[in-house]
C-alpha cells in the first residue's frame, strides 16, 4: 500500500471522526499487530470487559485472523484491521493501547515512522504494554522516537534500565507487571512431559536464501540429532518447536525434515501462551521469553551459537546476565548434557536461579492487568 493512500484514508478517517459520536465516547483503543489476539492486549481487553465494563474498549483483529474466535462474544466492540472505521476510531480515541509501538495503526512501520517525525498522535495517550520484557537497548523505543505517554514494564530491573537509559521523563515508564503474566500464576493441570524449543529470529538473514543461512542449518542439526531422539525416547518427553513470528513465513523448511515422531513442528496457529504453560522446560537462544519460564519457575537453556554474530548486527548485548536465569550453551554436545541433566532432575528450576527469579519479579500476583489499568486511569 502506498504511502499516499495510507495518508489519505487517515485523513478521511480524521475528517470523518467529526460526524461521529466516537470523540464523545473515551474510547480506549487496543491492539497486537492486527491479526493478533493472544498477547497482553489481548488479556487487558479480556479484563477490561470483565472487570470494568463501563470503559468503552474496543479490539482491532483482522475479521479473517484465526484469532478473530477467541474474541467473537464482544463482536459488537471489535474493529476490522485497516477498514475505515479502524481509521476513524484510530483518529477518535482517547487512549491508543497496543503491545507494539503503533500497533494500533492500520500499518505499523509506516505510521511508527510518521508519528516519530511529526507527532501525528499528539491528542491522545499513547500506551506501550510490550509483548515481552526488554532486555537490550532498543533506540527505536526512546522517547525522542515514540513520543509514548506510558511505557509498561514486567520487571523491576527492566523499569530501573528503561527510566534510566530512554529519555522518558518520570511517570512516563510504569513497572506493574505484564498483563498475560497474571494468567502464568498457580499450577497447570496440562503438563505434557514437553520441551520447547522457541528461537528468536534474525534481522540480517531476510535477504538471504533461508536453507543457505547458518540459522536455519543450526536448527535442522538440532531437529534431526539422533542423540536428542535418543534423550526424548529415554525420558518419555516429546519437544515442541515454534520459530518466531517473522521466522514462520519458513516453516515449511522445517516440516519438511524427517525427524523423529517426538518431535512436533508448531507453525503459528499454536497459541505460545498455552505452549509455555504446558511445557516443562525452555530452549531458547535470545528470545526474551525465557522471562515467561523464568516467572513460572520453570528451567531453561539458552542455546546461543552464533553468540557474537547476533550481538553483533541484531540486537546489542543484554543488560543481564542471562545465565542467572538458566544454563548457557553455545555448542551441540554442551546443549544436549544439560538438557540431559535437567531431565533427570524431573526439570526443577535450580535453586540459584529461582532465587534470582524472586528478586526480578517483585510483583508476582494476578494483579498486573489491575496495575496496569490504574496506570492508564492515571494519565492526564
Amino acid at each position: 500500500m502506498t504511502e499516499i493512500l495510507l495518508l489519505s484514508k487517515l485523513a478521511l478517517g480524521k475528517l470523518l471522526s467529526f460526524f461521529y459520536s466516537y470523540r464523545k465516547e473515551n474510547i480506549w483503543l487496543l491492539s497486537e499487530r492486527g491479526h493478533e489476539a493472544r498477547d497482553n492486549a489481548y488479556f487487558f481487553f479480556l479484563y477490561l470487559k470483565k472487570n470494568h465494563p463501563e470503559i468503552n474498549s474496543k479490539y482491532i483483529i483482522s475479521f479473517d485472523s484465526k484469532d478473530y474466535n477467541r474474541l467473537s462474544q464482544f463482536r459488537e466492540d471489535l474493529i476490522d484491521y485497516g477498514s475505515m472505521k479502524h481509521h476513524i476510531m484510530l483518529c477518535s480515541a482517547k487512549y491508543l493501547i497496543s503491545t507494539h509501538v503503533s500497533g494500533y495503526t492500520p500499518y505499523m512501520e509506516f505510521f511508527m515512522k510518521l508519528d516519530y517525525l511529526y507527532n501525528v498522535f499528539r491528542n491522545h495517550k499513547r500506551v506501550f504494554l510490550q509483548h515481552g520484557i526488554t532486555k537490550s537497548d532498543m533506540p527505536q523505543f526512546h522517547e525522542e522516537r515514540t513520543h509514548l505517554d506510558l511505557f509498561i514494564c514486567g520487571a523491576k530491573p527492566e523499569f530501573e534500565y528503561i527510566t534510566q537509559k530512554y529519555h522518558y521523563t518520570k511517570g512516563q515508564v510504569q513497572y506493574t507487571g505484564l498483563c498475560r503474566y497474571d494468567n502464568l500464576n498457580g499450577l497447570f493441570s496440562s503438563m505434557k512431559r514437553q520441551i520447547l524449543l522457541m528461537p528468536t529470529w534474525r534481522l540480517y538473514i531476510r535477504e538471504q536464501s533461508f536453507e543457505e543461512t547458518d540459522y536455519y542449518k543450526a536448527y535442522k542439526e538440532v531437529l534431526t540429532s539422533p542423540v536428542l531422539s535418543e534423550i526424548l525416547d529415554r525420558y518419555d518427553y516429546k519437544l515442541v518447536f515454534y520459530p518466531h513470528y517473522e521466522i514462520q513465513q519458513h516453516i515449511n523448511s522445517f516440516k519438511k525434515l524427517s525427524l523423529n515422531g517426538r518431535i512436533e513442528i508448531a507453525d503459528f496457529d499454536y497459541d505460545v501462551q498455552t505452549l509455555l504453560k504446558e511445557s516443562d522446560l525452555l530452549i531458547t537462544d535470545f528470545s526474551s521469553v525465557f522471562f515467561d519460564m523464568a516467572y513460572m519457575y520453570k528451567p531453561i537453556i539458552f542455546y546461543q551459537f552464533d553468540r557474537d554474530e547476533f550481538y553483533e548486527k541484531h540486537y546489542s548485548k543484554s543488560y543481564l546476565e542471562e545465565s542467572n536465569f538458566g544454563e548457557m550453551t553455545i555448542d551441540l554436545k554442551a546443549l544436549y548434557s544439560s538438557l540431559e541433566r535437567l531431565l533427570q532432575t524431573d526439570c526443577k528450576m535450580s535453586e540459584k536461579c529461582r532465587m534470582y527469579s524472586d528478586t526480578f519479579f517483585e510483583y508476582r500476583d494476578v494483579h498486573n492487568c489491575d496495575r496496569v489499568f490504574d496506570a492508564i486511569s492515571s494519565l492526564e
